[in-house]
């Protein structure tokens, strides 16, 4: 019997009857699964029946992942699997999981059990052909009181968690999406990450506080301007407003082609 083990479990969500795997955070990075494998009766309790129950785990266990990255949330309506259907992206994806670490193997003399896992980043990097307008980015200017992060509260919402994000303005202009993040940073740590609660050291300021939050200067990746979206597309598009867009456009430059991008996002969105 196959047991699913994930860096951090988040969860199934269904979406008119489409099960979707929830994203793993981007701090773990990783994919994990156990593979099992027994050899033929025949072979049992032989040197050669251990070799074949191994190579069976590891088949095993390359199919467990294969089966959770293909349900991996893309987009609000698009899996992992749906991108596939690009045979480039399908290619690379396979090429992941080929190359899956085992972290740990055991054999009870019947049965050969193997913990692998997969990068999360090889994933990113395999989506690439499937997401065009991600392209490499320098780094812009930083004007004076610019913020390194950006925090949007969406826990009004029915956010999913999903590895492309897309933000649009009350006016339709394009806040945040593929479009800003940097190619390198969309591999090495993803469009954004999501969590139910404000970063640690994040506080509002009083002067605006609806608008703007910042962090204290020992927060790594701080400080954050905290902004609160205002709406959920059919499609999943966050919708903000137009003056936090344009708050956004002035004061976050940096945090958008780093992806330094937090999303607040109900605890159920996150199977807690």
């Amino acid at each position: 019997m196959r047991r699913l083990l994930w860096t951090t479990f988040l969860g199934i969500a269904v979406f008119f009857g489409v099960a979707f795997a929830a994203v793993p955070d981007a701090d773990d990075g990783f994919i994990a699964a156990r593979g099992q494998g027994t050899p033929p009766p025949r072979f049992a309790g032989t040197p050669q029946g251990k070799l074949m129950a191994k190579r069976a785990a590891m088949v095993d266990l390359q199919r467990t992942i294969l089966e959770h990255v293909r349900g991996l949330r893309a987009e609000s309506r698009k899996t992992v699997g749906d991108l596939m259907a690009d045979g480039a992206v399908r290619i690379a994806v396979d090429g992941v999981i080929r190359e899956v670490e085992v972290t740990d193997g055991t054999y009870d003399g019947c049965t050969y059990t193997l913990d692998g896992r997969v990068d999360l980043r090889g994933i990113r990097r395999s989506l690439l052909p499937a997401i065009p307008e991600i392209q490499s980015w320098p780094k812009p200017a930083i004007p004076e009181g610019a913020y390194r992060g950006l925090v949007v509260d969406a826990r009004k919402f029915d956010v999913a968690p999903s590895i492309v994000l897309r933000i649009r303005s009350a006016g339709g202009r394009a806040v945040y999406g593929p479009e800003f993040v940097d190619r390198e940073m969309f591999v090495e740590r993803g469009m954004c990450r999501f969590d139910d609660d404000i970063p640690k050291n994040t506080r509002r300021l009083a002067a605006a506080p609806r608008l703007v939050g910042t962090a204290e200067a020992s927060e790594p990746e701080g400080p954050y301007l905290l902004i609160r979206a205002s709406g959920l597309y059919g499609d999943g598009t966050i919708l903000v407003g137009d003056r936090e867009a344009a708050a956004v456009e002035r004061l976050a430059p940096l945090a958008r082609v780093d992806g330094n991008v937090v999303v607040l996002v109900r605890p159920s969105a996150l199977g807690k």
